[in-house]
């Protein structure tokens, strides 16, 4: 057996419970209170899998030992070995650089703020006074809530026992796209939602609501524990659910501020975590990518790509056919943020009189008044049309746009020419 690496930490008696809430049955106070550090090795222990031992120290003496198997090096994740593990030495874990996993998860809060944020955009789109920020804002909610579900059904069809073919075997549908789409559900139906979360209006017409739906398990198979050093202000949240297990690190103090530490993989906790911390603990956390009511329509836009790029550095996408859906969503918010930036730039008014304009001109079916009702197909047909409209701003609204665009730091455009139509016409080719 071969040590690869091997850290110790002092042991934060602010972070283990006190000897009167671990007592053994025969009344004595179980070994690993009694401890003055914590030392942690990553050890050599085959040609597949290494292994993690946390050793629990009493001067020179190991009082008690843990150990984890190492299911991917290059995420950082491991699962522990046996049973009775104390939910705190996940700190420790972390401290290490690694995530310990409980069973087969995908990445389940960006899969929440996926959700919320596919929820949000629908809401707005219904509010919107302009059929363009309507339609653009109805497109990124379908594509965002259709990338959460294909993610979602990955936490089960990355298993080796799982393909595709299998899946719509098991659930009888008529495809592997239905097939993908009933597993996805299953999938988000075992997560805990925030009653906060807005739930697109198809998710919950499937049955997706904030309570768990298992078997005789609702919320109450559900555990939050937080713990905070107080000399470090590290605030660490432990999440159990019945098949997995979850942790999260903050930087800050209770009653006050955080920020999420990233302890080795770029994972978020979710807007259920969020609000825990905010009612248990009254701490706000203050880095996360999310979209947010408050948020014009252009920060919608923004934060949601913002979201797309955490979850690409997650382990939650091996599958092609989600990452084509991914780069396909960034596309359509690029898009969208693109002509909305416009809009708002030369004014509602008046940039929808041009687009009329060309509408009447170049499209036999498609208005302004019923530009909401057109199909996904007709969607580059549009956004050539939209870049048609752009280039008929007279020369004054063209370099007040051109100084918009550039202040907003939308680097997809070429601030010097507005040239919209290459750029469009791109971007509608690969779409």
């Amino acid at each position: 057996m071969k040590i690869l690496r091997e850290e110790s930490y002092q042991s934060t008696p602010s972070l283990w419970p006190g000897e009167e809430e671990v007592q053994s049955p025969d009344g004595r106070a179980d070994p690993w209170v009694k401890k003055d550090s914590v030392v942690i090795q990553l050890q050599d222990s085959g040609p597949y899998n290494n292994r993690l031992v946390v050793k629990l120290k009493d001067g020179s003496e190991t009082i008690e030992q843990y150990q984890f198997e190492v299911l991917s090096d290059e995420y950082r994740i491991c699962r522990p070995e046996g049973e009775d593990l104390p939910i705190i030495i996940l700190h420790y874990v972390a401290e290490f650089g690694y995530y310990v996993e409980g069973s087969e998860n995908g990445p389940w809060g960006q899969y929440e703020y996926l959700i919320d944020a596919a929820g949000r955009f629908q809401k707005r789109a219904q509010q919107a006074s302009s059929p363009i920020t309507n339609y653009f804002f109805s497109i990124v909610s379908s594509h965002v809530e259709l990338l959460c579900v294909k993610l979602a059904s990955e936490s089960k069809l990355n298993d080796e026992k799982y393909d595709l073919e299998a899946l719509e075997q098991e659930t009888e549908a008529d495809s592997t796209e239905e097939a993908e789409f009933i597993h996805g559900m299953t999938e988000l139906e075992k997560l805990p939602l925030s009653e906060n979360t807005k739930i697109p209006e198809q998710l919950k017409q499937f049955g997706l609501t904030p309570e768990i739906v298992r078997p005789n398990e609702g919320l109450h198979g559900v555990d939050v524990s937080i713990y905070y050093e107080e000399h470090h202000n590290t605030i660490a949240v432990v999440v159990t659910l019945p098949w997995g297990m979850k942790y999260f690190k903050f930087d800050g103090e209770v009653d006050g501020k955080c920020t999420l530490e990233l302890t080795g993989r770029e994972e978020l906790p979710g807007t259920f975590i969020e609000e825990y911390l905010k009612n248990d603990a009254n701490v706000e956390v203050m880095n996360i990518p999310r979209v947010r009511a408050s948020d014009t329509n252009v920060e919608m836009l923004r934060n949601c790509r913002m979201l797309l790029d955490n979850i690409r550095e997650t382990e939650g996408i091996k599958n092609s056919s989600s990452m084509d859906w991914l780069e396909t969503t960034e596309l359509t918010i690029n898009l969208s943020e693109m002509f909305l930036s416009l809009q708002e730039s030369v004014g509602e008014e008046r940039f929808l009189q041009v687009l009329d304009n060309v509408l009447s001109e170049r499209a036999d079916d498609i208005r302004v008044d019923n530009i909401v009702e057109a199909s996904f197909e007709q969607f580059e047909t549009i956004v050539v049309l939209l870049g048609s409209a752009a280039r008929q701003l007279d020369d004054d609204e063209k370099q007040e746009a051109s100084a918009y665009i550039e202040r907003k730091n939308l680097d997809e455009v070429d601030t010097n020419a507005i040239s919209i139509k290459e750029y469009t016409e791109y971007l509608a080719k690969k779409l």
